[in-house]
């Protein structure tokens, strides 16, 4: 580092904290003293304009450079930005061609390809999507996506819809909202789309009851020993969640009753009115109409619930 022996003032370049040269000037410089960071004795002075120079402190050495600060770029959609630094480059995905005059209000420009294209703006217009539902653009620069179009589908004959097939409107059965059923497994699936259509594992036809199992391409067939199975599973819930409980209860009080005609007979009354009930229950099967198919069960009447005896 070079001290000054006497005061003066000394010519030098300046330069910034990255070594790019800020301009030349005269600064003084006391006795004892040396030059402040960031200038220098070697001057630097562009050779052309455009040309700037970047100090090498170590080496004590100018380099001249293109100065590309303040190049104005563009982004694919048109946005301008600037190099900020003598030595920089355009940013990738950027352009340093200016994008062609246009109505900003009614288009807008993309660059693609290596080439500006000028496109019409639809902000605010209708579009639809392939199943005829309608949105609204709501970006200036928006672009029509795959499986979508500004033409609003036409009307459709009864019982027919419009689906967008390959950019164009394409007329179809429409049985949306049509509930189907599996003839093999009773897998139930409602039609979502126009021009969906179903082949002959299905069927309109719903199943008559849960029992009803598979269909033989006419009718729905009955699978007889699951509904016994189920019949019978409801009967013996009927003797062992009611007639059980009464036929206990009334054997209780009948064991109470001893040494009281008029109330062991009525209790004993009860008591044959439930032990028919559940024989009428248990001989269901051998009646001819079991396991009644079409849903309506001849169930026996139930007896009224046990009930105290009051000789008043």
């Amino acid at each position: 580092m070079k001290f000054f022996t006497e005061s003066q003032m000394v010519s030098v370049s300046l330069y910034d904290q990255s070594g790019w040269w800020k301009g030349n000037t005269e600064i003084h410089v006391a006795a004892g003293t040396a030059l402040p960071l960031g200038c220098t004795e070697n001057i630097y002075t562009p050779s052309a304009g455009g040309q700037t120079g970047h100090y090498a402190s170590e080496a004590g050495a100018w380099t001249e450079v293109e100065d590309k600060t303040g190049t104005p770029y563009w982004n694919a959609d048109g946005v301008r930005g600037e190099i900020n630094t003598p030595d920089g480059a355009i940013p990738n995905g950027c352009t340093g061609i200016a994008p062609p005059e246009h109505n900003s209000e009614k288009q807008f420009a993309v660059f693609q390809n290596g080439a500006w294209i000028v496109r019409e703006s639809h902000l605010g217009k209708p579009y639809w999507d392939e199943n005829q539902v309608e949105y609204i653009v709501t970006d200036r620069r928006w672009e029509c996506p795959a499986d979508h179009t500004l033409s609003p589908p036409p009307t459709p004959k009864d019982g027919y819809g419009f689906k967008l097939i390959d950019s164009a409107w394409k007329e179809l059965p429409d049985y949306t909202g049509t509930t189907i059923w599996n003839r093999s497994t009773r897998e139930e699936r409602v039609i979502q789309e126009v021009g969906e259509v179903w082949d002959a594992q299905w069927t309109e036809l719903p199943p008559p009851s849960p029992f009803h199992l598979t269909h033989d391409g006419s009718a729905w067939i009955l699978d007889e020993p699951s509904l016994a199975a189920a019949r019978r599973k409801e009967r013996d819930g009927k003797i062992t969640g009611v007639y059980i409980p009464a036929s206990q209860q009334l054997t209780r009080w009948i064991d109470s009753a001893e040494g009281e005609p008029a109330a062991l007979a009525y209790y004993k009354t009860q008591r044959t009115a439930w032990h028919a009930w559940a024989d009428a229950l248990c001989d269901l099967p051998e009646q001819p109409t079991w396991p009644w198919p079409d849903g309506e069960v001849s169930w026996p009447e139930q007896p009224p619930k046990p009930t105290r005896y009051n000789p008043t």
